[in-house]
């Protein structure tokens, strides 16, 4: 992807999603990656992991990436930018991902996207103590725009579709609710304690707890 040598790490508890490296400019990268239910509500800092991503990148690595949805990155000011600056975590976007890919986007011996990766480090050479904790997600806009050679007004348009899209899910999703809510109101008494018993997973967890028991039991002596 976007012309990285890039695996999944399968021991999942305690480390990044992904690792890639460079193949034209010798550099590598690990990043985690971020989904939030519509629904979720207000998300903070520890979400997000800032800190714990870039102990994962350890000195093996060069740079942190963390990949979140793009408008469910807080807004206005949050702990996550100053982490991201005094740790020099790249914050980026499905939609930012998404756009360099629909463009054809991808490292060549003459194309190399560090500019991307090391954003947060040259934010922080121009930030002040006092604005560190403001969203400055608008500035990896302009350096993902000049990657796509198209003006920042350009590159809004795309995410402004993203936007569209986003939205059009979010009433289907709505739609999805608000039908289910009418199916429950139509149970009689005997089908809603029914439904509800089945939704808890109450059995299941008896069925467990009796399986644990009983093994117990057996070992008594033991």
């Amino acid at each position: 992807m976007l012309g990285l040598k890039s695996k999944a790490i399968a021991e999942r508890a305690d480390s990044a999603d992904v690792i890639a490296q460079s193949v034209f400019h010798r550099y590598s990268l690990v990043a985690d990656a971020k989904c939030f239910r519509l629904s979720r509500t207000a998300k903070n800092q520890k979400d997000f992991k800032v800190s714990t991503l870039s102990n994962w990148r350890g000195s093996e690595h060069e740079f942190a990436v963390l990949v979140s949805p793009y408008f469910q990155y807080p807004k206005e000011q949050s702990q996550i930018y100053k982490l991201a600056l005094d740790t020099n975590v790249c914050l980026l976007s499905w939609e930012h991902i998404s756009i360099l890919l629909e463009n054809n986007i991808s490292e060549t011996q003459n194309l190399s996207l560090e500019s991307i990766w090391d954003s947060s480090k040259m934010f922080a050479r121009e930030s002040k103590v006092a604005s560190a904790k403001e969203c400055f997600i608008p500035k990896v806009n302009k350096i993902v725009a000049k990657k796509l050679g198209v003006s920042i007004d350009d590159f809004v348009q795309k995410l402004q579709q993203c936007k569209v899209d986003i939205v059009q899910r979010g009433g289907d999703e709505v739609r999805y609710c608000n039908d289910k809510i009418n199916d429950i109101k139509k149970l009689t008494r005997d089908e809603a304690i029914s439904e509800l018993i089945k939704e808890t997973k109450l059995k299941e967890k008896i069925s467990v707890i009796k399986s644990f028991i009983s093994s117990l039991e057996v070992g008594t002596n033991e």
